[in-house]
């Protein structure tokens, strides 16, 4: 069991929603699309249930005015990453991987880089701040004790919340994948009993 493990596998977006004008109008697409944790610490919304989560621009908003709403150009992202982000830009988590380039101890928690665009990640995203390194180090310590301990509660902090957005009742202007990418949401999954928990 590995909470802090980043994914190595790409893939296209699940969703593609258009023409808000408002790109918060996006957060309960985005918190689907990202598994409902930050898209650069991997801190899950079932561990902080009293942190804000919020939307980050992967090409600044400075830099790409016309992005501003671009659905491809946001990630889901705990307020902490999102206010201490240095990068300038940041590639497509969901298209590029963190996994290829950034790895985590599972004991210690201590994160590393695999490449250079790895090395680039940690200090630009400063995912090696001290308190990101305490985070990460009783996080992995208290979920091993519930694993050991009690199995329930460990599943209860390792799975998806409770309450997930039913993606289906939402309206954006457009949505081009709207009816593969809501059957294979959390919350139409989980209603089909075909969900399988984020354990890992």
């Amino acid at each position: 069991m590995h909470p802090f493990r980043y994914p190595v596998t790409s893939r296209d977006r699940r969703h593609a929603p258009a023409g808000y004008y408002s790109y918060p109008s996006y957060l309960p697409f985005l918190r689907d699309e990202f598994d409902y944790r930050c898209a650069y610490c991997l801190k899950r919304e079932t561990w902080f249930p009293d942190v804000i989560f919020s939307i980050d621009h992967l090409e600044k908003q400075s830099n790409a005015t016309d992005k501003i709403c671009d659905y491809d150009n946001l990630a889901y992202v705990c307020q902490r990453c999102n206010g201490w982000r240095l990068a300038e830009n940041v590639n497509d988590p969901i298209k590029h991987p963190l996994g290829e380039h950034l790895q985590v101890d599972a004991e210690s928690g201590m994160i590393s880089a695999l490449t250079d665009e790895g090395t680039i990640l940690i200090r630009g995203l400063q995912l090696d701040r001290p308190e990101k390194n305490q985070m990460r180090a009783n996080e992995i310590k208290a979920l091993q004790a519930l694993a050991k301990h009690d199995k329930a509660e460990w599943k209860r902090f390792m799975s998806y919340p409770e309450e997930l957005p039913n993606l289906a009742k939402l309206k954006p202007p457009t949505n081009p994948k709207a009816e593969k990418g809501i059957a294979n949401s959390a919350s139409a999954r989980r209603e089909a009993g075909t969900l399988e928990e984020p354990y890992e």
